[in-house]
């Protein structure tokens, strides 16, 4: 079920903040603060996107990127970190359809989602 999008971010206030704007822009969101969680959501529905951090509590969010590849017909993924060098190449690497730094513009994130999504 591709109807929600997925945000694997460990900072609460950013997943609350995407949500709510992503909400009324016509999108459905779950979030998740770890990587396990974030599975476990993923693994109950596929989602239609996840915009993934790479910092997070038990680990790099580009090596959940070739999970989340290897289902059938997999979502976008696109990375949203304050990270940038080596670990945007790992997650383009890995698989990644996007990378975005922080501080990001929202609007950007909607126009990349709203891309993905066409």
């Amino acid at each position: 079920m591709k109807d929600y999008l997925l945000i694997i971010d460990d900072e609460l206030d950013t997943c609350i903040l995407l949500t709510s704007i992503l909400k009324k822009q016509g999108f459905k969101t779950k979030y998740a603060l770890n990587l396990k969680e974030g599975w476990n959501i993923f693994s109950e529905g596929t989602p239609a996107g996840v915009l993934l951090d790479i910092n997070l509590p038990d680990g790099k969010g580009y090596n959940l990127i070739p999970q989340i590849k290897g289902v059938e017909n997999p979502p976008f993924v696109i990375v949203v970190s304050a990270l940038g060098g080596d670990n945007k190449k790992i997650a383009f690497e890995k698989g990644a359809d996007f990378y975005m730094q922080k501080p990001f513009k929202i609007e950007k994130v909607i126009n990349t989602i709203r891309e993905c999504t066409n």
